[in-house]
């Protein structure tokens, strides 16, 4: 009897940590507040935020990976490779896009290359089914989902048949605000998964890299580096226009789909672009939140004393960052440079100009 209990105490505690996390939000730190004070840090295993003074972390100490104290002690995923891939290799794959549409008008359709994505969609289909029972009927938008059928997802986004290059996707027509744009497609895994492969340099840059997209509120990203469709060419920036959301077809398939959405009003004419969505935390978030707090009180500015040390960091910090960035990248998509963060950031850690003799 004692043995038959053991076992079923162990494959309990087994299906417990099988169970695959989801970015929430939720804070559940060493000490009883769940209030978000500004300043967390989260943990790479099981994604919940702790307030970072109570784990004796300062601005200047912010670690690499950090694993809360219910993770410390437990092993985390396997990771999945990066697989680089050339401007000449995307260029091949559109062609291969546009031709199988001409041929066939058949959608491509996302490829699941890790073993963790399917408890994550389960997970959100009932996190919608809660949602849907809660309102009573079916609404278009249930929180952080939003509902449609399979045609509209699959062939009626306004960006469908929009030309792209390596500049990017434009509107070729006026967009009302909330429109449809289309969907992303690639191959899907974990967003954790990818932020712990160090190829991916996310500590340093604090955003996915190109061509790679995360699905909002939930563990899981799209990369569209091998696979895909012609949302890869998205560009980002500090002001957006569009942005992702996910995409639930109640009675079509298992699987949660991401999709692109106008924001506002685009004009004819204009990019699309999305946002940033800097990593809590990352030195890009905190110079983001201080720019805009310094805006916003302008006319309470008094004298601020300035710690040598931690500004030196602070500038190397931000040269790294912007270091990675310009190889990533090359430039954010701003119009409006003056209202750029990345631009801010260059005039942050420019060299004083000569002073007048």
């Amino acid at each position: 009897m004692s043995s038959y209990n053991s076992n079923h105490e162990s494959k309990k505690v087994k299906r417990k940590e099988d169970v695959t996390p989801v970015d929430t939000g939720l804070i559940r730190c060493v000490c009883p507040s769940t209030e978000d004070d500004g300043f967390t840090i989260q943990c790479e295993r099981c994604l919940v935020w702790q307030h970072a003074y109570c784990v004796n972390i300062t601005h200047a100490t912010i670690p690499d990976h950090y694993l809360c104290d219910q993770c410390s002690k437990r092993k985390r995923p396997k990771l999945s490779k990066r697989i680089p891939i050339s401007k000449t290799k995307l260029k091949k794959l559109d062609a291969e896009d546009d031709l199988s549409f001409n041929k066939k008008k058949k959608h491509v359709k996302s490829r699941i290359v890790s073993r963790y994505v399917h408890p994550i969609f389960r997970e959100a289909k009932e996190r919608w089914s809660r949602w849907k029972q809660h309102e009573g009927h079916l609404l278009y938008d249930h929180g952080p989902f939003v509902t449609m059928d399979a045609s509209t997802l699959f062939t009626k986004g306004v960006l469908m048949d929009t030309p792209v290059s390596n500049q990017g996707v434009f509107a070729t027509r006026t967009i009302p605000s909330l429109r449809y744009l289309m969907q992303v497609t690639g191959d899907v895994l974990l967003k954790s998964e990818f932020k712990f492969d160090p190829v991916n340099d996310y500590v340093i840059l604090g955003t996915p890299l190109s061509h790679i997209m995360f699905y909002p509120t939930l563990d899981l990203c799209i990369d569209t580096r091998q696979f895909g469709n012609k949302a890869r060419y998205i560009r980002r920036s500090c002001h957006p226009n569009a942005e992702l959301r996910n995409v639930v077809l109640p009675r079509d398939d298992k699987m949660i789909h991401l999709g692109l959405f106008a924001r506002h009003l685009i004009e004819k004419g204009q990019e699309i672009t999305i946002s940033w969505s800097w990593q809590r935390g990352h030195i890009a978030w905190k110079e983001n939140m201080n720019w805009h707090h310094q805006h916003k009180s302008k006319d309470n500015e008094g004298h601020q004393v300035i710690d040598e040390e931690e500004e030196r960091r602070r500038k190397t910090a931000i040269k790294n960052m912007l270091d990675r960035f310009e190889k990533e990248f090359g430039a954010c998509a701003c119009l409006n440079k003056r209202r750029c963060l990345i631009e801010h950031l260059k005039r942050q850690i420019a060299p004083p100009p000569p002073k007048e003799k």
